[in-house]
């Protein structure tokens, strides 16, 4: 009897880990991180990375959420403290042109929107790497391997000559 409960028990705890939560715009977490793109002041492309380690895809016209990728914690860990390093509520920036490219932070208490255009005047540089950052966070390739981004511009370290 106790190993029918235990096999029971086991068939439950399977099934609730393949459970993927489903996210619409009331219920989702405080803090997260949202980019994307977009054209004449509507987003076309608009993602979401929480805390743990999800990284949704808005279905714009029906304002919900599926997950498109799972991050492993210390690359979310990497890309919030990314964030803060290089002090994202610090920016004012707001330029929704024709095409233009957007971060919106969320926190409790804190909404922070910025944006800039995609040609014309540009974003400062540690803005842009960490756009490539978050964009490169959704991308998966045809074998289930994460694609690099080509252009580490942000992590070069210069030499101090010791």
């Amino acid at each position: 009897m106790r190993l029918s409960y235990l096999i029971v028990f086991a068939v439950m705890l399977s099934f609730s880990a393949c459970y993927q939560p489903y996210y619409t715009l009331s219920d989702l977490p405080e803090e997260r991180i949202e980019f994307g793109t977009g054209v004449d002041g509507e987003p076309t492309e608009c993602f979401t990375l929480l805390r743990s380690g999800q990284v949704l895809k808005q279905n714009i016209n029906l304002d919900t959420f599926f997950q498109v990728n799972l991050l492993d914690r210390s690359e979310v860990r990497a890309l919030f403290y990314q964030r803060d390093s290089i002090r994202l509520l610090s920016y004012d920036l707001f330029d929704a042109s024709s095409d233009y490219m957007f971060i919106n932070q969320f926190e409790p208490r804190i909404e922070h929107n910025i944006s800039w255009a995609s040609s014309g005047n540009k974003a400062p540089e540690s803005i842009e790497y960490f756009f490539d950052l978050l964009i490169q966070s959704t991308r998966i390739d045809a074998e289930g391997k994460k694609t690099l981004i080509k252009d580490e511009k942000g992590a070069k370290s210069e030499s101090f000559g010791w």
